[in-house]
């Protein structure tokens, strides 16, 4: 499973994109500014449905349009392709998979499973909790099937919880109850499947540290469930309902999980430098699409954006080594060739120039 074409109109600063990619490697060049990190946004954008670097999705549509399209196709198992697409405008977006509509963001993400390392990796080490539960949540997505569906199910039910919560009233921690059973069974679910995810990326993120940083060094990850050790969820809710009509909203489940990294034994957060916490966080992404393909769920797009900014030499080229070894399709921007891991060898894919919304292919 890959890309292997990419089409957009209306993207940041390109009027109209269409490329056939590589399996292997794709590199893009060119000076700053000039819209290398917008294409792999592209990239992105049609896996995840937003961006990476921007919140607001009305600042993807090039200044003076009203609507943005990215389109592509993607590999299935048995050569042949499948066609996505998505259309933006005005707020209102609509995803395509094989020429029809598509049933969410999710089926585009299960046909593109795709990641990012770009110049902020780090938060998903030193931001909070809810960077690290995405996190959790888009790898065990990507292997475990049924965890949209319970997904889905927790949050509509914790939704539902907390409006009553918040209207409160003398029938708030009967009506609350109501919703108990759904998320004790839905949150259950949610918690098992990711306390496998950690288990599985675990020994992966360890191998990956130990690589770039030259040295054996201790990783643990520490799967805190969001509510208390030994009892289960529905219970935890029944004891907390007191305090869930004081706060007006549930104040235990998986929506208040946490993944705690240690290194040596410490929070990493605390005292790791800028460098040693992007290759944590690295190394996090790099694992989590190690565990899809062992899952047997494909190797996934990994988009590189400047990865080896605030790495220092012997870093870089550690990392570098790594991403080379790494079974995926990968597109990697870069000032120029000679900043990249092929320094005097052969590019084994294709490069691209973008010079002032505008790529082209170069022929080596």
């Amino acid at each position: 499973m890959g890309l292997r074409s990419l089409g957009a109109r209306d993207f940041r600063c390109f009027a109209e994109v269409n490329l056939e990619f590589a399996d292997s490697v794709n590199v893009v060049v060119g000076d700053n500014a000039s819209g290398k990190t917008s294409l792999l946004e592209a990239i992105y954008f049609l896996g995840r449905g937003r961006s990476f670097r921007e919140s607001r999705r009305r600042a993807l549509i090039r200044y003076g349009c009203r609507e943005l399209i990215v389109f592509g196709r993607v590999g299935r198992g048995d050569g042949a392709s499948v066609r996505l697409g998505l259309r933006l405008e005005e707020g209102a977006m609509q995803g395509r998979v094989a020429g029809r509509k598509a049933g969410g963001i999710g089926e585009l993400a299960a046909w593109l499973p795709v990641q990012v390392i770009d110049p902020h990796v780090h938060r998903l080490l030193e931001g909070g909790p809810g960077e690290r539960r995405r996190y959790m949540d888009w790898g065990v997505f990507h292997v475990e099937h049924g965890y949209l569906e319970a997904w889905r199910r927790y949050a509509r039910a914790l939704r539902q919880r907390n409006v009553v919560l918040r209207r409160g009233g003398a029938q708030a921690g009967r009506l609350a109850r109501a919703w108990n059973g759904e998320l004790g069974a839905s949150g259950g679910d949610l918690d098992r499947a990711r306390g496998r995810f950690v288990a599985r990326v675990g020994p992966h993120v360890q191998e990956i540290v130990n690589r770039v940083l030259g040295r054996d060094c201790r990783v643990e990850l520490r799967y805190r469930r969001g509510w208390s050790e030994g009892v289960t969820l529905e219970r935890a809710l029944e004891r907390q309902l007191a305090g869930d009509v004081e706060r007006g909203h549930t104040g235990a489940g998986p929506h208040r999980a946490e993944l705690d990294i240690r290194m040596e034994g410490r929070p990493a957060r605390e005292w790791v430098s800028r460098g040693q916490g992007k290759v944590v966080s690295g190394a996090l992404v790099l694992a989590e699409m190690l565990a899809a393909e062992a899952a047997g769920r494909g190797n996934g797009v990994l988009l590189v954006d400047d990865a080896g900014a605030e790495l220092g030499p012997a870093y870089r080229d550690r990392f570098w080594a790594v991403l080379e070894e790494l079974p995926a399709q990968k597109f990697i921007t870069g000032v120029s060739r000679a900043e990249l891991p092929w320094r005097g060898k052969r590019l084994p894919g294709r490069m691209f120039h973008v010079e002032h919304g505008q790529v082209r292919e170069v022929v080596e």
